[in-house]
């Protein structure tokens, strides 16, 4: 946690300079460190936008418009609202492309720390993607032992039957899909997933997230609504502000994107885009990470305290032992001046008789 903030606030050093009001990094401690992660953070709320694009949505974002499947100017959407972009996972269509994007699937659930047994395509689209993730996770991530599973969109009732094609669903289920609209195949997939008792679904993740209100009177994405409704964590690649960030690094406009589509894209965003509350990735770790933190110094605070009472009775004991020790020396020592004085008074008396 303390080298993945540093290298964030290294970014930010290098975006904004001192604006941010941050120390020098090469003096901040660990738990300054996050304060200071923090406190960037705060004064870049009000931008509504990531700080910086990490290299695992630069190589996505590079990759979806290479191959066609992130393509910019003027589309229509279903929901009637014009887009200045759009995204296409049937796109990627050779296996080289399949691979880069199973690539990037790969890394940002590592990135991400998801804990998962299992990884779950619902058909169609998410059935490529299971399986060229599991072999990614075999090939670079040491789990050869990976299982990944999809459904048929029809019961099969003759060969091997059934629904669920590949791996038992055991354990803690990841299911993968290039995007969630209006989270049918979520509530598709958890009706599912109910009939495989030893089996919990512990998140979800997506290729793109819109980061847009699912509807005019909704103040929420259909992320968040399936998040909410479903009860996990929904995860992405790129969000709408990566893309947006990306759009205008210096370099990339009129190359990868084209010219001016930053101002479009800013544009939608403020018509129809959500308020991000600290839903960015950089934010996300670094709450994480002081809350761990917390939990540390808790848990540091709580078992000084406990040694503090243990010595504190300890020595008390000790004293005690070593009063009882000395009023018992010094009855001996009484005792052995009896002794003595008899015994003085005993030879005298011989002497004398002598």
């Amino acid at each position: 946690q303390y080298l993945w903030i540093r290298r964030k606030l290294d970014c930010l050093n290098a975006t904004f300079g001192g604006s941010l009001g941050i120390r020098p990094i090469a003096h901040l401690r660990p738990h300054q460190m996050l304060w200071a992660s923090l406190t960037a953070l705060r004064s870049m709320a009000s931008r509504r936008c990531r700080v910086c694009v990490t290299r695992i949505e630069e190589d996505f974002i590079a990759l979806a418009v290479g191959a066609g499947c992130l393509k910019f100017g003027e589309f229509t959407l279903k929901s009637g609202r014009v887009s200045p972009y759009f995204f296409n996972a049937g796109g990627f269509s050779t296996g080289g492309q399949l691979l880069e994007l199973a690539e990037a699937y790969a890394d940002a659930i590592v990135a991400e720390g998801i804990q998962f047994d299992v990884i779950f395509g619902p058909a169609y689209k998410g059935i490529p993607l299971c399986a060229a993730v599991a072999m990614v996770f075999a090939l670079k991530h040491g789990r050869p032992g990976l299982p990944y599973a999809f459904n048929r969109k029809e019961v099969k009732d003759h060969g091997e039957g059934g629904m669920i094609i590949g791996g038992p669903l055991k354990g803690r289920v990841l299911l993968i899909d290039d995007v969630i609209t209006a989270g049918t195949a979520i509530q598709e997939s958890v009706h599912l997933l109910r009939q495989f008792p030893e089996c919990e679904l512990v998140g979800a993740i997506v290729a793109v997230d819109r980061q847009e209100r699912a509807s005019p009177e909704s103040t929420k994405s259909a992320v968040q609504l399936a998040s909410e409704k479903f009860g996990i964590k929904i995860y992405s690649i790129v969000q709408l502000n990566s893309i947006l960030t990306y759009a205008k690094q210096e370099g990339n406009s009129g190359e990868v994107i084209p010219p001016g589509m930053d101002e479009a894209l800013e544009k939608y965003r403020q018509r129809y885009g959500i308020q991000v509350q600290m839903a960015d990735s950089i934010s996300s770790r670094a709450v994480a990470a002081a809350k761990s933190t917390a939990a540390v110094r808790g848990s540091i605070d709580e078992r000084e305290n406990e040694a503090v009472k243990y010595w504190s009775e300890r020595k008390e004991r000790i004293e005690k032992e070593i009063s009882d020790l000395q009023q018992q020396a010094a009855e001996y020592r009484k005792t052995l001046d009896d002794i003595e004085r008899k015994i003085s008074g005993g030879l005298g008396q011989r002497v004398l008789e002598a």
